[in-house]
């Protein structure tokens, strides 16, 4: 599925581009406040943008409200760049599972959908992100 671009204003202000002709692919995290799941992995994601921050666009989607999020991202650290109350964008991309990961190539294109990170506490967040990480290099 390609995904037409779309232009958001993320919570800083920034105006955000996502889908359509990029010159780098796009890493979307659908998330919300209250999933046990999307706050796990976040630690995980914020290491893989660390280590992709100039090659990938990081972006996070929630159909949560602008200050909910501040008031939740003033407790956790996450480092996408976050676009809120965009619940018609995700219905249109058809996605509904939390936490999901979507990867998108530079032509708009859906290349993977992939569930959460492992975050096993006992785990190195190296070896945790590491499937990621051969999916980033395939759309690189």
């Amino acid at each position: 599925m390609q995904i037409q671009q779309e232009i958001f204003t993320s919570i800083d202000g920034e105006k955000i581009s996502v889908g359509g002709n990029q010159s780098k692919p796009t890493l979307i995290n659908l998330w919300f406040i209250q999933c046990p799941g999307c706050i796990a992995e976040m630690p995980a994601l914020n290491r893989l943008k660390e280590k992709y921050e100039d090659k990938v666009n990081f972006v996070s989607l929630t159909f949560e409200q602008e200050d909910d999020v501040r008031k939740f991202l003033k407790k956790r650290k996450f480092n996408f760049t976050p676009i809120v109350n965009v619940q018609d964008f995700i219905d249109k991309i058809g996605s509904y599972p939390y936490p999901e990961n979507i990867f998108v190539d530079k032509n708009g294109y859906i290349t993977h959908i992939e569930g959460p990170l492992p975050s096993h506490l006992d785990m190195d967040v190296d070896t945790v992100i590491e499937y990621f990480e051969d999916i980033l290099k395939k759309i690189l």
